[in-house]
């Protein structure tokens, strides 16, 4: 009897243990909803992407807490042409704290006037290079406009420089006189027909004659006074240029900045949420397992304990009482041999 359950015990271990082993294990695409695998494996081999460095840097971060919802502001000063999209940061987490953009406010910084110095430069024509002439042709003040700025230039007259823009040609009259004194007489041929002044060539025009002495009707002399005459060419200027600067303050507005301040509320914390059916299958199954093997023990342990009391008053019956002779249990091969022989 005993033979027999022992096999049919090993055989319900055998189908328990069979039923664990053979259970799949659940893929990504059965797990219940809500229920994910995370790979947490360490990886030695990952390299570190280079950080990216934000574009714009807040200007201040606060941090308040607002019906119990834990805010995040920053707060961003940027030029009118910024989006304040470029400013989202997504998936933001501080502190371990997950935020999410809840609002954008925005602020307009007021205007401000920005001033430097400028000067620009005037050019006229004139017919003559002095500055008392010149003047009529300059206004006295200028109006200034460039890459944003704006006012008014006042003349300085220091600054007036003229140049020659065009010459003209002309001829004038070369005059010389000469005296000739302690003449023999009073002949013409004795005086040069043609004389150099200043590089122009004079031809005689007229001479005149006096005697050595006033008293003498017979004067042993002759002086004589020649005059000379030419004419040279040359050239002046026709027109000038003038040149005047202009100077002066000049300001332009500057638009005021944009102010944005982003509000980012932190995420509430989803609780778990655990499957709807559990399957109980393996459970129940091992634990029936379980029950049954405890009821085949106890049923083998109630027939061994009736089998023993059936058996005691069969062998009593016409059978006188011997006594039964103690065995010792050997300690040692030797001792075991001897008690062989003994009996």
């Amino acid at each position: 009897m005993i033979k027999r359950l022992f096999p049919m015990l090993l055989a319900v271990l055998l189908l328990s243990s069979t039923a664990y082993a053979a259970e799949p294990e659940l893929s990504q695409t059965e797990l219940p909803e809500g229920v994910t695998i995370t790979d947490i494996t360490e990886r030695q081999s990952e390299t570190v992407s280079d950080f990216a460095l934000p574009q714009f840097y807040p200007t201040d971060i606060q941090t308040k807490t607002e019906d119990g919802v834990k805010l995040l502001l920053k707060t961003f000063e940027v030029g009118p042409d910024v989006s304040p999209a470029s400013l989202i940061e997504a998936g933001l987490t501080q502190n371990g704290v997950e935020y999410e953009l809840r609002d954008i406010l925005r602020n307009i910084a007021p205007d401000t006037q920005e001033k430097k110095n400028a000067s620009q430069s005037v050019t006229v024509e004139s017919d003559s290079d002095k500055t008392k002439d010149i003047l009529p042709l300059l206004p006295q003040s200028m109006d200034y406009s460039e890459n944003g700025f704006t006012g008014q230039l006042l003349l300085d007259e220091s600054s007036i420089s003229t140049e020659v823009e065009s010459t003209e040609g002309y001829r004038y009259a070369v005059t010389d006189t000469r005296e000739y004194p302690g003449l023999v007489r009073n002949d013409p041929y004795l005086i040069p027909k043609t004389v150099q002044k200043s590089g122009v060539t004079l031809t005689l025009c007229d001479v005149s004659w006096s005697p050595g002495s006033d008293y003498d009707p017979n004067p042993a002399s002759y002086s004589a006074t020649a005059f000379y005459k030419g004419s040279a060419s040359g050239s002046k200027p026709s027109g000038y240029t003038a040149t005047a600067a202009y100077s002066g303050e000049v300001a332009k507005t500057v638009p005021g900045n944009m102010i944005y301040t982003l509000v980012y509320a932190a995420k509430p914390i989803m609780p778990v949420e655990l499957p709807e059916s559990i399957n109980l299958t393996p459970v129940l199954f091992g634990l029936g397992g379980v029950l049954l093997v405890g009821g085949i023990g106890t049923v083998i342990i109630f027939l061994l304990r009736r089998r023993r009391q059936h058996a005691v008053p069969a062998f009593a019956e016409g059978v006188p009482d011997v006594p039964k002779k103690r065995m010792r249990k050997p300690n040692m091969l030797s001792e075991l041999e001897d008690d062989n022989e003994q009996d």
